[in-house]
């Protein structure tokens, strides 16, 4: 047996402690244990003036029997053990990689560890219960960031303040792990256990969030940079979420997850995955997909709210399937063609279902290989890439917005076109090609860079010939609008070729003629493009233009 009497100042053990009983009074002195050492017997320690455990990080002090260090300060660094004992401290100070371990070293049978007050420091914490309760009233990580906090094989956890960690882990939960205050982690928290509940004041902030739960589970208030994972571990989870949910990335809703919505507000800048084995109730949630940088890819679900106005943001629904809205659908961008809301399928031509059942709220948007199950939608001002069925009244589509307005003044001058004969059958080419801005552009060498035509006609039959031999036939009225990259193949041409309709297919390639109005409109996205025409001795390089990345130009032309 030790007995410790001082009043004030310090007693140090330099080496390791060996001892049956340790006793010490209740005075204003504090006990240090440089090294390790075994005590048998249950230990408290009455002193105020504080317990250091440990100055290296491979220190090991294990008591047989419970440890309390409830009157003062600890300070640990290395591990503190019991053998299947309680641990009661009150404030902890991490000086080092720390462990907490009432396991006798992984055993099966653990103990309660209870710390009532805060725990501060900035290295790595384990706490090691096996199967039984941790509880920690005060804040983690108080003044500072804690490092990557591990919880292994607890039974209940309860949180009562705050953890501010640079990480959060626990593994093999048996019970339910409840959070009362703000969770921040700089990185990944992943928590594995029966269930987790935030109560009203919980949230949680992390890069990446990874649940997997066998219970019943209640969130709120999350905020992601990057990716939500919903899990079941070997048993069916429940997750019910309350107030918002902001996640950077991507959520995934993994099988035999039910995800219930509530009345909670979602804004995801990336996909929403829902497996085919899980359960989705929206309830009165909102759903907003933001982030026009990232194109959103919805798998699976059902919502009540769905939104979208931030211009520009492309959505893509999973193909043949059907997204049900049974609240508001809101669906804005803004004026100007790249500010729509894009509208998508996640497999080009395979259309993709929508059955708005309640409110809409849809202006600017460009949508394409569409079906709309409810009512016609009939937005104001659309784009419609074709494939969609019953977003209008009478399925008339909309006409195209209006073209952009020239931004140079570059009009090619254009000789007049030749009457045609029968040796020509016409002009043999008229369109537009991309060449790269060079001292000769007969080499032919392309820009690499982005653009983008629209074609509309006002008189006429006439076909678009696209590259790679694809045709598109346009009547009066009709429109359309074609997207390019050119990444510096050497090509003869690039653009768009317009030819008459024939009785005989064979003749379609001999780019004759019908009379007509037509206007296209070339705008560089991102590059530098030199622009020239055909007259009938074929390319006209001396009218040839430069539009630079965000210039316009307009060509009218009546075919005579």
């Amino acid at each position: 047996t030790v007995t410790l009497t001082d009043t004030t100042g310090a007693v140090t053990f330099g080496g390791s402690l060996t001892a049956a009983t340790l006793n010490t009074q209740g005075q204003g002195y504090s006990v240090l244990f440089n090294d390790g050492g075994t005590i048998t017997n249950d230990t408290t320690f009455a002193n105020t003036g504080g317990i250091t455990f440990g100055d290296n990080d491979s220190d090991l002090i294990t008591f047989n029997g419970g440890l309390d260090t409830e009157a003062g300060q600890t300070i640990v660094r290395g591990t503190v053990r019991t053998s299947g004992d309680q641990i009661d401290m009150a404030t902890v100070t991490l000086n080092g990689a720390t462990t907490l371990d009432t396991t006798n070293n992984g055993g099966s049978a653990g103990a309660v560890l209870n710390i009532t007050s805060t725990i501060d420091g900035t290295q790595a914490f384990v706490l090691d219960t096996g199967n039984a309760d941790i509880s920690i009233g005060g804040a983690i990580g108080a003044t500072t960031t804690l490092g990557a906090i591990t919880i292994n094989a607890a039974d209940n956890v309860d949180v009562g303040s705050t953890i501010n960690a640079t990480s959060l882990t626990q593994t093999a939960g048996t019970g339910q792990t409840n959070f009362d205050a703000a969770v921040a982690v700089t990185g990944n928290a992943d928590i594995t256990t029966d269930s987790v509940n935030m109560t009203a004041n919980g949230s949680m902030s992390a890069t990446n969030i990874t649940l997997a739960t066998k219970g019943t589970s209640t969130l709120r208030n999350i905020d992601i940079s990057n990716d939500f994972a919903l899990n079941a571990d070997s048993a069916p989870a429940t997750y019910n979420v309350n107030e918002t949910v902001d996640v950077d990335n991507n959520v995934t809703i993994a099988a035999n997850v039910t995800l219930g919505a509530g009345d909670s507000t979602w804004t995801i800048s990336g996909d929403m995955n829902k497996n085919d084995d899980a359960t989705f109730t929206p309830g009165t949630s909102e759903f907003i997909f933001d982030d026009a940088s990232k194109v959103s890819h919805l798998y699976g679900t059902d919502y009540y709210d769905l939104t979208c106005e931030t211009p520009g943001k492309e959505i893509q629904f999973e193909a043949g399937s059907t997204k049900n809205v049974s609240g508001t659908l809101t669906l804005k961008g803004e004026d100007g063609t790249d500010n729509y809301v894009v509208l998508r399928s996640t497999e080009d031509g395979q259309q993709w279902n929508i059955n708005p059942s309640g409110a809409r709220d849809v202006n600017y948007v460009d949508i394409q290989d569409s079906v709309n199950l409810g009512a016609p939608i009939d937005p104001p001002t659309a784009i419609d890439r074709g494939n969609n069925v019953n977003w209008w009244t009478d399925n008339d589509a909309p006409e195209p917005p209006p073209l952009p307005e020239l931004i140079n003044d570059k009009r090619p001058i254009r000789p007049p076109f030749p009457e045609p004969s029968e040796e020509t059958l016409g002009i043999p080419e008229d369109g537009f090609v991309f060449y790269e801005e060079k001292e000769d552009t007969k080499k032919y060498g392309y820009a690499a860079g982005k653009y983008r035509t629209v074609i509309i006609v006002y008189e006429g039959k006439v076909v678009v010939a696209l590259p790679y031999d694809k045709e598109l036939e346009l009547n009066p009225g009709d429109s359309a609008t074609f997207e390019g990259e050119i990444k510096g193949a050497r090509l003869k041409v690039y653009g768009f070729n317009f030819a008459i309709i024939d009785d005989e297919p064979e003749k379609l390639y001999k780019r004759r003629y019908i009379p007509g109005m037509y206007q296209a409109t070339i705008m560089s996205i991102d590059g530098k493009f030199y622009i020239f025409s055909y007259n009938d001795k074929g390319p006209d390089y001396s009218n040839g233009i430069i539009i630079n990345t965000g210039e316009t130009i307009v060509r009218n032309e009546d075919v005579k």
